[in-house]
């Protein structure tokens, strides 16, 4: 059965407190994240790579992440959540 509820998909994109608030409720169906350590991370190796004379790709992906309600829970995703949980 259709419903006004299920006519329309919300995603969103990064994890602020509203957005993580919304996913738990049902209200958005997915966040898409980013992963800021591998994002940091890939970078200064590029970097690094550069400075030592190596050539680069001109793009690097450094993926996304689809959360549900169904892995939000994992601990990759609770890490993505919140990076502050990431050990330095």
């Amino acid at each position: 059965m259709i419903t006004e509820r299920n006519l329309l998909v919300a995603v969103a994109f990064d994890s602020d407190p509203e957005e993580v608030s919304a996913l738990k409720s049902g209200a958005l169906k997915a966040l898409i994240l980013q992963d800021p350590y591998g994002m940091g991370y890939k970078g200064c190796a590029t970097a690094v790579t550069l400075l030592e004379g190596g050539t680069v790709p001109k793009y690097v992906d450094t993926g996304v992440v689809a959360v549900t309600q169904a892995n939000m829970n994992d601990k990759k995703i609770l890490d993505l959540l919140d990076p502050t949980r990431l050990k330095r």
